[in-house]
């Protein structure tokens, strides 16, 4: 279930941001710019979960020591 609510969130991150980025006047194709948006989203929210989950990791084993 939370590998759906992932890839929802990046599908709606990217699509924000190719409003935003239309709206400031960006001239690169609507399709260009949700590619690397959802690219860009999903490695950086993966990464923020993994970066999560390795410092809940890192507080459990310093309290067990």
């Amino acid at each position: 279930m939370i590998v759906y609510e992932i890839w929802w969130r990046v599908f709606l991150a990217s699509i924000v941001t190719v409003v935003i980025a239309k709206f400031f006047g960006c001239k690169w194709n609507v399709f260009l710019l949700f590619s690397l948006s959802f690219i860009g989203w999903a490695i950086g929210i993966i990464l923020f979960f993994a970066v999560v989950s390795l410092i809940e990791l890192w507080r459990e084993r310093s309290k067990k020591s």
